[in-house]
């Protein structure tokens, strides 16, 4: 668990190899956000996709291609708090997380190309303690929806 409470710059590419679980519903996560493509028959449009709606529930991070070749470039593991700003200024500009990330101001990435992203791959087996925490909204942000309908 990391916990800023104020702005946070990230320096690393990413480098942690490990073999981890993928939800079996992880194929309705990519056709919800996808804009352009769906999930389809064809393997490896997200991590451990084995076709339509299939997935092999485990990928090997760090080592395995999804997409047409994006490597899955964690940097961090389990629950990330900024209280601030995140600035991730790798050479690369990007790094993939694995757990929850939560960020009260903006996320900014150096060096990278306009396709350069980063990726969260939710953990549901984290741990965050919340002794004492109380949650409140002091704004609303709304998201247009997607033209496209959910299964």
């Amino acid at each position: 668990m990391l916990i800023e409470r104020g702005n946070l710059i990230v320096d690393t590419p990413g480098e942690y190899n490990y073999t981890g679980p993928v939800p079996a519903t992880a194929w309705e996560d990519h056709k919800r956000l996808t804009k352009t493509t769906n999930d389809s028959s064809a393997s490896g449009q997200y991590p451990a996709d084995i076709g339509l709606n299939t997935s092999t529930g485990i990928f090997n991070f760090g080592t395995d291609t999804w997409a047409g070749g994006y490597y899955t470039t964690v940097g961090m593991r389990g629950f990330t708090y900024v209280g601030g700003n995140m600035t991730i200024t790798n050479p690369d500009g990007y790094m993939d997380f694995n757990g929850a990330v939560w960020v009260q101001g903006d996320v900014i990435a150096t060096g990278a190309s306009a396709t350069a992203y980063c990726g969260i791959f939710y953990d549901d087996t984290l741990s965050v303690p919340s002794l004492n925490v109380i949650l409140f909204r002091q704004s609303w942000q709304e998201t247009r929806p997607s033209t496209q309908a959910w299964p």
